[in-house]
Formats: C-alpha cells, sequence, structure tokens
C-alpha cells in the first residue's frame, strides 16, 4: 500500500486498483469502521488488481480504469463488486482462487462465465491430406520397408478431482467453511471467526471450534434478525430481554421456510438442522454449546463432529445468503 502511493503521489504513476480501493473504504457500505482503517494501510493490492483485471470485463468495462471512473454510481452489479473487495481484504480470495482455472470464483458471485464464441476454420490455410496409416510389412530376405509414422489426435488431460472425504472425517468440515463466503451487512465480524475456524486443526482443536461455531450461529442470527426486522424478527422480547438462542433460531426457521411450508424445498434441510440444534443431547445443540462454558466435565469428541456439522451448517449458510 505504501510503495503504491508513494509511485503514486511522488512519481505520478497509474494506480488504478489503489484508487478504486481508496474510493471503495470511503462509498462502501458492507465494512466496518475497523476493517476500514486496517485496510487503509494493510492490504492485498496485488490480488485486488489481478481480480480486478478479471472482473473489469464481465461488469462492461473495457478497462479498470472504465471502471474505477464509473465506481460506484454507474455499476449495476455494486454490491458484487463490494463483496469481492471485502473477501480479499479477508482474504477469502487471493491468488489461488483468482487464478483457479476449475473453479471460476466469479461464478460464487454472480457473475457468469461469458460464452465462448465458435472457433471458425481459417480459409487460408491449405487442407492437408491424410497419411494412410498401414505399415509396411517385410518377407524373409527382402528390404524392410518404411514405416510412415502416425500423428494420432492429442488426447485432452482431464483436470483432477478433489479427493473424496467422508463426512464423519474432521477434514470435511473445514473444507465445507472454506467454501462458505457470508453475504449480507453487519457481518464483519462472522468472518473473522470464520478465517479463524478455517485455520484449526479440528483433531487437535475440537472445543476451540465449537466456541466459534456457536459464536457464529449468534451472530448470524442477529444479522438475520436485523435483515428481516420489518418481518417482525428480533432477538429480544417485547419487553427487552433477550430471547434464547434456540428459541431465536426456531423463528429464523419458520421465516426461511415460509412456517415449515411443505413445498418450500428447504423445509426438510433447515427442520432437520433445527431438530439437531434444538435437541437437549446433541453434541452440537444449542444446549450442548452452552455446557462447554458452564459444566467442568462436558467435553468433545472430534470425530462426532462431523456428521453433525453436515446436517446443522445448512442452517448457517441460509442466514448468510
Amino acid at each position: 500500500m505504501a510503495r503504491a502511493r508513494h509511485n503514486r503521489d511522488k512519481n505520478h504513476a497509474s494506480e488504478t486498483a489503489l484508487d478504486l480501493l481508496e474510493k471503495y473504504l470511503i462509498e462502501g457500505k458492507n465494512h466496518t469502521q475497523q476493517q476500514k482503517e486496517r485496510w487503509g494501510g494493510d492490504y492485498p493490492l496485488t490480488v485486488l488488481g489481478e481480480a480486478l483485471n478479471k472482473i473489469s470485463p464481465r461488469l462492461g468495462f473495457a478497462s479498470v480504469r472504465e471502471l474505477m471512473e464509473s465506481y460506484p454510481n454507474k455499476i449495476k452489479q455494486k454490491i458484487v463488486l463490494e463483496d469481492i473487495f471485502r473477501d480479499i481484504g479477508l482474504e477469502v480470495i487471493g491468488f489461488k482462487e483468482i487464478r483457479n482455472v476449475i473453479e471460476d470464483f466469479q461464478v460464487k458471485y454472480g457473475l457468469p462465465i461469458p460464452p465462448t464464441p465458435p472457433i471458425t476454420p481459417n480459409p487460408t490455410l491449405p487442407s492437408i491430406p491424410s497419411v494412410p496409416t498401414t505399415v509396411a510389412t517385410t518377407t524373409p530376405g527382402t528390404q524392410t520397408g518404411i514405416v510412415l509414422p502416425v500423428n494420432a489426435p492429442a488426447t485432452p488431460s482431464t483436470p483432477k478431482q478433489p479427493i473424496a472425504i467422508s463426512t464423519n472425517d474432521p477434514k470435511h468440515v473445514i473444507r465445507t467453511l472454506k467454501k462458505f463466503t457470508p453475504r449480507g451487512a453487519n457481518r464483519g465480524k462472522l468472518m473473522t471467526l470464520l478465517i479463524e475456524a478455517r485455520s484449526l486443526n479440528l483433531e487437535k482443536q475440537p472445543h476451540c471450534f465449537c466456541f466459534i461455531l456457536r459464536s457464529m450461529f449468534e451472530i448470524s442470527a442477529k444479522a438475520y434478525c436485523n435483515d428481516f426486522s420489518t418481518a417482525g424478527l428480533s432477538t429480544q422480547k417485547p419487553n427487552g430481554e433477550e430471547k434464547f438462542l434456540v428459541n431465536v433460531l426456531r423463528e429464523i426457521t419458520d421465516h426461511l421456510t415460509n412456517k415449515q411450508d411443505k413445498h418450500n424445498p428447504m423445509t426438510k434441510i433447515l427442520h432437520g438442522a433445527m431438530t439437531e440444534l434444538a435437541t437437549s443431547d446433541g453434541i452440537l445443540s444449542v444446549t450442548s454449546l452452552n455446557q462447554l462454558v458452564h459444566n467442568p466435565q462436558f467435553v468433545i469428541d472430534s470425530n462426532r463432529i462431523g456428521p453433525i456439522f453436515t446436517n446443522i451448517f445448512p442452517l448457517l449458510q441460509a442466514m448468510n445468503r
């Protein structure tokens, strides 16, 4: 950041990514004051520069400079662009994600892959006659015939698929969280917790993970209630007292499924998540996660986290879309 500013201000060089970042820190609506202050001095600017080169055409701009000059009022997908800015700052997006040719990071943000233009043959190139592939045979006492090499078409290489991991494997939990990208306002702290959770070794730090997981559910519930306060959702009772988390999550589930509408495709999935969270003896229920704080004898086996996490994660994901 300091080098880019010096290059721009002292050498009068073009630093378009820096210019756009500074506009985002002023105009953006999806970062906290703390993030604004930190990113003003410490931000992965080179990552942003490479990402902008790929994003600009998808947003309909001929160059990054044109994108910068159009931000914030002349961009239809302003929210998408700001989400990418935020996630680069939070290190959710790095060079690895930007350069991944198998999974296009932009698709996850709603920027579709542009259609590939059809390949037309060049009429100026002469046609090459096919070469017969018959190999000459020889008979005893005669000169060996000449064998013409056969040029077989190259077989395209198949990209390696990720190794499948059982839901019982703790690695499955971390892999799922690495693919999780929360969206919406008031989720800065959630992203901070998510980054910490991704860095944990679940087999060695199961309790640390569960502390973070519970915090993620509570912060997500508050953010979701704030998003839909006009629908009557709140984390507080009419008298101002805080509701129990399990009751808040149940109300959110009803809202997400239109009060358990059987025709809603999310009803079955979120009903299962809510059942796990509401049961008194489930290892990742709200009751059990509270016991981590209050019960000195309560411990969690990391090998039991995976399958239950798979059941409750859809609710966490649904609260942050």
